[in-house]
């Protein structure tokens, strides 16, 4: 009876630990393995080139929506139109001074 329940157990145990482990995944092969490392690197390669596509096509947008700017100011410049000169001021009068002084020297040697 005791061996019955040992072998019980046992054949038990067997089919326990051959249905509880999950199969493995197949092993990838060599071929297999480079031409995913050979897409990865393809697909990096165009994310690459999408990207400075994308940065030389804002650069040069930027450079015309630039020049657009600089033209719209520069016509608007020319459109607006200067105030017009003033009118020269009126020549004021002369005043002839008479001459009262004597000529003297403004500095005095201290030497003399």
């Amino acid at each position: 009876m005791q061996n019955s329940i040992i072998h019980t157990l046992l054949i038990g145990a067997i089919f326990l630990l051959f249905f509880a482990c999950e199969p493995s995944e197949p092993a990838t092969t060599r071929a297999e393995l480079i031409e995913q490392k050979l897409q990865e690197r393809i697909a990096q390669l165009h994310r690459n080139k999408q990207e400075r596509c994308l940065d030389e096509l804002l650069t040069e947008a930027g450079t015309i929506v630039d020049s657009i700017l600089i033209e719209r100011a520069r016509r608007n410049k020319d459109m607006i139109s200067k105030p017009p000169k003033p009118p020269k001021p009126e020549r004021p009068d002369v005043f002839i001074l008479q001459d009262t002084g004597s000529v003297r020297p403004l500095i005095i040697d201290s030497i003399q």
